[in-house]
């Protein structure tokens, strides 16, 4: 049997030029905070200012189910601070994504949210984000995929959320977040060479048995 997905609409940035394209983000810089473009990547320094956020958040909204791929690193992991990959409504009620807190390299958590009811992971181990770590998002009507890999290897670990799956009934924004939830020590760079969305379309099959007995499949489930 041949898998296969329609794509409804998809999107890359891989933040070539000098700055933020301003046709595809919005963004919201935090007090003490600097977001700048150079070298094919985004880099978001947090500075040392308490309690300050920053935030680029996607003017194209998607659908579920849908893949959500980030290229980044940290310089390091300290103490009060959070980045985050996300997909989100436009009311702030429903999403999923990934979390990087804490100062262990190779921990991350993720999480569902539905109607403003959370769940979130432990910490969970993923790829070090010391160096280029992919990380992902598959959004299903039923649950949440996450995976991190290197670059140019397999996924090394997934995990799943069943609760609190976000509503895919609304459309969902992608959201680069960084927060300093209180006075970090030091000042850290988020870079993110590259981010990928794609909307995958539910497709449907019907197997007919030896007997004429009817099974419907979801194929974006299978995948």
């Amino acid at each position: 049997m041949e898998v296969v997905q329609a794509i409804k609409q998809s999107f890359r940035d891989d933040f070539n030029g000098s700055d933020i394209d301003t046709n595809i983000w919005d963004l919201t810089l935090g007090p003490g905070m600097l977001c700048t473009v150079s070298g094919g990547k985004l880099n978001i320094d947090t500075g040392v200012t308490g309690n300050s956020e920053t935030i680029l958040l996607s003017k194209n909204a998607y659908h579920f189910p849908s893949l959500l791929y980030a290229l980044v690193s940290l310089s390091q992991r300290i103490a009060n601070q959070e980045f985050y990959i996300e997909l989100i409504d436009k009311d702030n009620q429903n999403r999923c994504g990934w979390l990087l807190d804490g100062t262990t390299a190779t921990n991350g958590k993720y999480f569902n949210q539905n109607s403003g009811l959370t769940t979130t992971s432990a910490a969970s181990t993923i790829v070090t984000t010391a160096s280029n770590t992919i990380l992902e998002i598959e959004a299903f009507r039923d649950d949440v995929n996450f995976h991190s890999r290197t670059l140019n290897g397999n996924r090394s670990n997934s995990y799943v959320l069943q609760e609190n799956v976000p509503d895919p009934a609304v459309q969902y924004y992608i959201r680069i977040r960084v927060k300093n939830t209180g006075t970090p020590a030091s000042s850290t760079t988020f870079a993110i060479d590259a981010v990928s969305i794609m909307d995958i379309t539910d497709l449907f099959m019907e197997i007919t048995g030896g007997r004429g007995g009817l099974q419907q499949l979801n194929l974006s489930q299978l995948l």
